[in-house]
């Protein structure tokens, strides 16, 4: 602080009654030309004396600092409490001679209170001029604390993104347009500690405390944190905070720019949960291929001891075929699970097909019974004349099985699950099928529901339910372009609706008619069998020599082009090769054969449906492929297919149809 007087004190806060200067420090006042000219400047102009009093102000300074009543008044009083001293303290400097100096302050005086930028300079040896520029028309009122001039909040209100002004104490005092518009509020509402009414109740803790930190350190801040929108919505935004100093390097505040990032969000949780498929996709599809090694060996044995049931005795025979088709029918439930989590990995073909949704339903009735608990009652209500769908059907099981697990396991003491099937058009407008259901169990919490599609997220104990399945369910309904959403109030029951979009030109179009094989037998064919499983190896090599083939077997394609190129195989009719072998895949092998027998008819088995079926396309038309698990009348028609020659119809699986 530089002294006013020789004692040192600046008087900047003591006031007399008599404001008349005294003869000694009185300056020398313009004369009538010089006060006309001052009086034309469009801004205010003072002349302050030696005890920093205002000595004459021109007609501006009359207008806008309180007119006769600046004059006599010390110059620290025109000024807020945080301008004054430094306001004395330049004029006190122009006095004893420093250069020119500007500065910025708040007067007072006049009404409404408004900042200026001050410039003190000496004029001669009895003068000190004050000249006092508004800082609303100056491009740094945005520097200042307090209320922005209009620079400021033009710049800001027309700026994509929300800004804020907080002052020293930090208290946020303005907003701009776009953060009242975001809100829906008004300016009064969200000063002071208003904003922070719209920030979540879990994050706001969080937020005020990281805020209050920077304040006392003074330092730039960044925070992301969820805040309500005019339409009720939770938005996740950015909020970047950075400290303002003024002219003397003193804190004054903070400004703040917000952006919303929800989409982003949302972007970076689909590619995290892509992430995360893709990783479960890659376990799950090596457990699917072996899983299924194991239900073709099951099948193909069970198949096995049905064909002997002849020469078994009579009194034996009924309860051995019973056991049989419980036998089968065990598989045909695992080969609807191993589905599932191939469709789950996104490792499996997908299959449309034209399909009345209601006739469907009907059909996979008694499975879905046998897998929901005898004390959920099951309601249909099956509208009739529907729009047909054109869906795949192991997907369609999947989405129904989840549904109806889910809604299982929400009535531990028991209830009614309702399956409604009713046409319904889509948000779009678009024709369609809605697919819900009901139970009346136990609810689902709002905090719950926002949740339940996210992927390993579940409620139940732990062994009991991983969080899968409706997570798999959702992405199935989005691959066919369908939607669903839930409804619900804990303690009064959930439903789900599904909505799947017709297919197009529906009233025209029929479901394409089941294939249905010729009915002479093949005739004998000799088979060359690479399977590197060998359970696997010896079903497939006992079914097709009960069926009248000649096989040669072998557990490597090494092994097989050894003998090839050997001469000891000989001539073959076909090759039936698992996909994922050892030392090369099964299409590596194929091609290698024919490069050594010719046009050689392939068939290709595996448990990979989804990645390896486009492989064995490219091979030629004399390839089929075969999913694992696969029964005894599936190998050898799709053997018969492949090598051209008739072949026997299939006989009626004993599980329930698929």
């Amino acid at each position: 602080m530089h002294s006013g007087t020789p004692d040192g004190h600046i008087p900047t806060r003591t006031f007399g009654s008599d404001v008349t200067p005294s003869p000694e420090i009185r300056p020398a006042l313009p004369d009538r030309a010089l006060r006309a000219a001052l009086d034309a400047l469009p801004h205010p102009v003072l002349i302050v004396d030696r005890s920093l009093r205002v000595a004459w102000a021109n007609a501006v300074a009359h207008a806008d600092l309180g007119g006769r009543d600046a004059v006599g008044r010390e110059l620290g009083r025109l000024a807020a409490e945080r301008s004054a001293d430094v306001l004395a303290s330049v004029a006190h400097r122009a006095w004893e001679g420093a250069a020119p100096e500007s500065l910025r302050a708040d007067v007072v005086a006049g009404s409404p209170s408004r900042r200026w930028l001050a410039h003190c300079r000496r004029v001669d040896e009895a003068l000190v001029v004050l000249t006092m520029t508004p800082l609303s028309s100056s491009p740094v009122d945005a520097l200042l604390p307090g209320e922005p001039g209009p620079a400021f909040r033009h710049m800001a209100d027309v700026a994509p993104v929300m800004i804020w002004l907080a002052d020293a104490d930090g208290v946020c005092h303005w907003f701009n347009a776009q953060w009242l518009t975001f809100r829906g509020r008004n300016m009064e509402q969200e000063r002071g500690d208003g904003w922070a009414e719209g920030v979540h109740a879990d994050d706001r803790g969080r937020v005020l405390s990281a805020y209050r930190r920077a304040l006392t350190d003074r330092q730039p801040f960044e925070l992301e944190y969820r805040l309500l929108r005019h339409d009720g919505e939770w938005r996740w935004i950015i909020d970047h905070g950075v400290p303002r100093f003024d002219a003397q390097s003193r804190f004054v505040g903070f400004v703040g720019s917000c952006i919303d990032v929800t989409e982003r969000r949302r972007l970076e949780e689909d590619l995290r949960h892509a992430h995360k498929l893709e990783a479960v996709g890659r376990v799950v599809g090596t457990i699917a291929h072996d899983f299924n090694n194991l239900l073709t060996v099951v099948l193909g044995q069970a198949e096995l001891i049905r064909c002997e049931l002849g020469a078994v005795p009579e009194t034996a025979r009924a309860a051995l075929g019973e056991s049989v088709a419980d036998l089968v029918e065990a598989v045909e439930r695992a080969r609807v699970l191993t589905q599932r989590l191939l469709a789950f990995g996104r490792r499996r073909q997908v299959v449309r097909e034209s399909l009345d949704l209601c006739d469907w339903l009907r059909r996979f009735g008694n499975i879905l019974r046998r897998l929901v608990r005898e004390d959920v009652e099951i309601e249909h209500r099956l509208a009739a004349q529907l729009p047909r769908i054109e869906l795949d059907r192991a997907q369609l099981e999947q989405i129904l099985l989840n549904l109806a697990v889910n809604a299982s396991d929400a009535m531990p003491a028991g209830g009614r699950m309702t399956i409604e099937v009713a046409a319904e058009p889509g948000e779009d407008g678009r024709p369609g099928v809605r697919l819900s259901v009901t139970d009346t169990g136990i609810g689902i919490a709002p905090e719950i529901q926002a949740r339940i599609f996210e992927p390993f997220f579940t409620t139940k104990a732990d062994g009991v339910g991983v969080g899968i399945g409706l997570a798999t369910v959702r992405d199935v309904v989005a691959a066919l372009d369908g939607s669903i959403r839930v409804r619900s109030r804990p303690g009064d029951g959930t439903t789900f609706d599904v909505w799947f979009p017709a297919e197009p030109s529906a009233a025209e179009r029929v479901a394409p008619a089941r294939e249905v094989a010729p009915s002479a037998p093949c005739r004998p064919l000799r088979v060359l069998v690479c399977e590197d499983e060998p359970l696997v190896r010896s079903v497939v090599e006992t079914t097709l020599r009960s069926a009248g083939h000649e096989v040669v077997v072998a557990a490597r394609p090494s092994e097989i082009l050894a003998r090839l190129d050997a001469g000891a195989i000989g001539a073959i009719d076909a090759l039936v090769t698992d996909v994922v072998l050892p030392e090369m895949r099964g299409t590596e092998l194929a091609r290698q054969v024919r490069a050594r027998l010719g046009t050689v008819p392939i068939v290709l088995v595996s448990g990979y449906a989804g990645e390896t079926e486009p492989e064995s396309a490219s091979c030629s038309n004399f390839t089929c492929f075969l999913h694992k698990p696969f029964s005894r009348d599936e190998l050898l028609a799709t053997l018969a297919r492949c090598a051209e020659c008739p072949a026997r119809p299939p006989v009626p699986p004993a599980a329930p149809p698929r």
